[in-house]
């Protein structure tokens, strides 16, 4: 049998930015948890795989459970003894495999480990060893040197073995010079190789992906990046955005960043310079959790999430006292029915409620794009960073609040994302767990809407899933989640 291993049962990297503990593994890469693209990468070529968990790990085990992949096999590793990723590995090598194959659960690699067999390891060429375990090609090791001669590579997170007898023999031996510190992998790597030296599998950096520290995870996590018609180049301390295909409404987006009232700046990414001859500006980089991923993949429970609230309601209040005289929902009416002409009665709906509300000639200042995936939230400076603004300095806060609804209770991140129900395909989506955070929002945010402008909310929402279905057309099982949700806010009106 051809088994992979994935040891998981870490503690869980405090990432303070985050708030909470989370397993790194669970963290989303370009919108996946890593976790899952790990277990992509090796299905195809192993018979098992085979997730080696803490036994309290109810994070991984829930996710894997949701997954329901049939290779994984779940594993734990007990509390007691000595702890360490060397011991998370054997606790999965069990006798009844002829090749076994580890991949470290905080890094992705874009290689075929399929085409390989035989005894080997997985390197490539570092500036700074001492992060590392090094390795020679006399397999000879080195821990994490401050120094060490140019033979020596570093060790990326993909092994090979050929004998898992040996294997176990090995970490018998290892286990004897255990005293105490961490059981690490190379103390059963050199005892391994007295007898089966590694071939060493040199790979480009281009390859693999590290997220062991959060300066890597957010350096390589590509959940960040833009829509085909931007272009985003990232530095360590800032990101330089540009379009070619629609320099106006970039620009429009950078004056609205960098000229906001005194009282916005706060929740706004400084800006640094603004190109109106090549359309770019340059902003400060975020390094905190995005609300998408925070949403979808994370965390959906009152404490973390009453933080985020009170600030975005705080946002909204800014905006709130910004009121002019200026049309902007008779914009909205018209979008909604540019791209659905079969709507017409609905507009009119819509439009009515507007009159009833008194807003027809009333604006104030908004975002206009305020959904999950344009907020970032530092838990450690309790701080509310907002992007990707419309680039209009007048239109309504009702509207920032119908966006957020879209998001909250409508689910469009997990539409977005195609996460429906695995197996059947169901048109059920995969959100369990949100009602706490949905009983903060309504409470906090639509609790202090008057009911008509409930209604109004409620209605723009509808309009939202009801215009995005024409942008959508390559996915049809999304429509028919925006279709369902268009129906079920206007119901709810």
């Amino acid at each position: 049998m051809r088994v992979a291993v994935v040891p998981a049962a870490g503690k869980g990297t405090r990432f303070y930015e985050l708030g909470n503990n989370y397993a790194k593994t669970l963290l989303p890469f370009d919108g996946v948890p890593i976790l899952e693209r790990i277990i992509e990468k090796l299905s195809p070529d192993f018979d098992e795989i085979r997730i080696v968990v803490s036994e309290n790990s109810d994070q991984i085990e829930t996710f894997l459970q949701e997954l329901n992949e049939p290779k994984v096999r779940v594993l734990k590793v007990p509390s007691s003894g000595p702890q360490g990723p060397a011991r998370s590995f054997m606790q999965a090598v069990t006798g009844a495999e002829s090749y076994v194959f580890l991949h470290l659960s905080d890094t992705l690699f874009d290689v075929d480990f399929g085409a390989f067999e035989g005894d080997w390891v997985s390197v490539f060429r570092v500036d700074e060893p001492s992060r590392w375990c090094m390795i020679n090609p006399e397999s000879e090791f080195k821990d994490k040197p401050q120094d060490c001669g140019d033979e020596f590579l570093a060790i990326t997170g993909a092994y090979s073995f050929s004998s898992p007898e040996c294997l176990r023999v090995s970490y018998e031996a290892a286990l004897e010079t255990i005293k105490d510190r961490e059981f690490q992998l190379s103390d059963i790597l050199k005892i391994y190789a007295l007898d089966h030296k590694f071939d060493l599998r040199e790979h480009e950096s281009e390859q693999l992906l590290d997220f062991g520290t959060i300066d890597e995870y957010f350096k390589n996590n590509r959940s960040n990046r833009s829509r085909y018609f931007n272009k985003i180049e990232y530095n360590h301390d800032s990101v330089r955005k540009s379009s070619l295909i629609y320099p106006n409404e970039l620009l429009s987006e950078a004056l609205w960043l960098k000229y906001a009232p005194k009282t916005i700046q706060p929740f706004l990414p400084k800006i640094y310079g603004i190109d109106t001859q090549n359309p770019a500006y340059e902003m400060e980089r975020i390094h905190s959790i995005k609300l998408r991923d925070l949403f979808v993949h994370l965390d959906r429970k009152e404490l973390t999430w009453r933080p985020i609230i009170s600030e975005i309601g705080r946002f909204l209040d800014v905006c709130k006292e910004s009121e002019i005289e200026a049309p902007f929902w008779k914009g909205v009416c018209n979008k909604t029915l540019l791209r659905r002409p079969d709507l017409g009665t609905f507009v009119d709906e819509l439009w009515q409620t507007v009159v009833d509300c008194g807003l027809e000639h009333q604006s104030t200042y908004f975002h206009g794009d305020l959904h999950f995936n344009n907020m970032f939230f530092d838990f450690s400076k309790n701080r509310l960073t907002l992007i990707d603004p419309r680039g209009e300095f007048f239109g309504h806060w009702l509207y920032d609040v119908a966006k957020l609804v879209h998001s909250v209770i409508g689910k469009f991140d997990f539409i977005d994302s195609r996460l429906f129900s695995r197996g059947n395909r169901a048109l059920k989506i995969y959100s369990g767990g949100t009602e706490e955070l949905e009983a903060i929002f309504k409470h906090e945010i639509l609790g202090r809407l008057s009911p008509k402008e409930l209604v109004l909310v409620y209605k723009t929402t509808a309009s939202l899933f009801a215009s995005m279905q024409p942008l959508h057309t390559d996915f049809p099982e999304k429509n028919l989640e925006f279709e369902a949700a268009f129906h079920y806010f206007n119901n709810l009106a």
